[in-house]
């Protein structure tokens, strides 16, 4: 039936996978809404009783939701930027369980966790307008160049005009809906009669996560002698390093037995805290170097065009975030250091020198 609607539905006739319910869209329209709610990615914990098939099942259905039913929204043509940045929250939650579940020769599941870092990264600069257009200090920014110079224009007519993306487009094509519909293929498959006793359980996770911590620390070591470019791909690790340790939050590992101890499951969360906490530096510092890096080319394109006012706007963004973007990258610093600090990330081999982190409160989910 999945095949006939891939050839059929998709292909030939290029409809496409619809979560909103006509009952749901019903209540928008009454309500005069034209979005459906956001659908969030939360964090998905297995646990240590589940096989291979189970936690694949539990994968897979938790994130449908925040991908395929937050595409539909976006898809329509009008949605909020949460909708992407949840979907893409989704994706990256999705591929990361997908590569702890498949062996070397799970050609399925790696392919299926292919599409998933494809359509993320095709959906990336989308998503980065959006992060800058929303973020903290552009608003302060722009009240300070109005201070400066008080008969400025409109911030908005003084930039250049930002070149739309059709995300819309993008997930309505063949390639993207039957990549989706495959995630329910997945789901709607029957759990098979017997496994190997190998292939039953949840072991091959851990060395997966030691392997991913292991890359990780081969960069946080020498930290300091990262880029830009360099400090965004230790970021892009640690956030995969964090979503597959609140994945295998709850999975004993090692020495660990059948059962975690509450000083081992204590160690996890200080463990996933700071790492939690560097990525969200680095995130932090990401939006900041991201900005550095339009008011750069804003500064050579009016320079160009001998656009003095803008040359002028452009300028002063450099001066402003200049300093903003070396406090950031101090406190990137320290808590990249705390996670250099804790040995033993991966599941099952908690650190009992681990030092207690600072609370995650009031933090944006990533």
């Amino acid at each position: 039936m999945l095949e006939t609607a891939r050839s059929w539905a998709i292909e030939r006739f290029g409809l496409s996978l619809e979560l909103r319910t006509k009952a749901l869209r019903g209540d928008l329209l009454a309500r005069q809404l034209d979005c459906a709610p956001v659908a969030g990615s939360h964090a998905i914990h297995w646990t240590g009783d589940m096989t291979r098939d189970d936690a694949l099942h539990v994968l897979l259905r938790d994130c449908l939701e925040p991908v395929v039913g937050n595409a539909s929204q976006i898809a329509s043509g009008r949605h909020r930027p949460e909708h992407l940045h949840q979907m893409r929250v989704g994706l990256r939650r999705l591929r990361a369980g997908l590569r702890l579940l498949a062996a070397d020769d799970d050609v399925a599941l790696h392919a299926l966790a292919d599409g998933a870092g494809q359509l993320s990264r095709r959906l990336t600069a989308a998503r980065d307008a959006d992060a800058q257009a929303e973020a903290g200090w552009r608003l302060a920014m722009l009240a300070a160049w109005r201070v400066e110079r008080p008969s400025a224009a409109s911030a908005a007519s003084d930039l250049p005009p930002a070149t739309p993306i059709d995300v819309a487009a993008l997930l309505l094509t063949p390639e993207v809906q039957g990549w989706m519909l495959a995630i329910i293929g997945w789901l709607a498959r029957p759990a098979p009669d017997h496994a190997p006793e190998e292939e039953q359980g949840l072991t091959l996770v851990h060395r997966h996560v030691a392997q991913w911590r292991a890359a990780t620390d081969k960069q946080v070591k020498r930290f300091e002698r990262l880029d830009v470019e360099g400090r965004h791909h230790l970021r892009r690790r640690l956030r995969r390093l964090r979503l597959a340790m609140e994945l295998t939050f709850a999975v004993p590992g090692g020495a660990d037995g059948d059962k975690l101890s509450r000083k081992e499951i204590e160690a996890r969360a200080r463990q996933l805290a700071r790492v939690h906490e560097a990525a969200q530096r680095l995130g932090a510092l990401n939006d900041l170097e991201v900005g550095l890096a339009q008011a750069r080319e804003q500064l050579a394109l009016a320079m160009a065009r001998g656009d003095v006012p803008a040359a002028a706007q452009a300028g002063f963004s450099l001066g402003w975030l200049r300093p903003r973007q070396k406090q950031s990258l101090a406190k990137a610093a320290k808590a990249v250091k705390a996670v250099k600090a804790v040995k033993g990330l991966a599941a099952g081999n908690a650190s009992k020198r681990a030092k207690p982190a600072k609370s995650a409160k009031g933090r944006k989910p990533d």
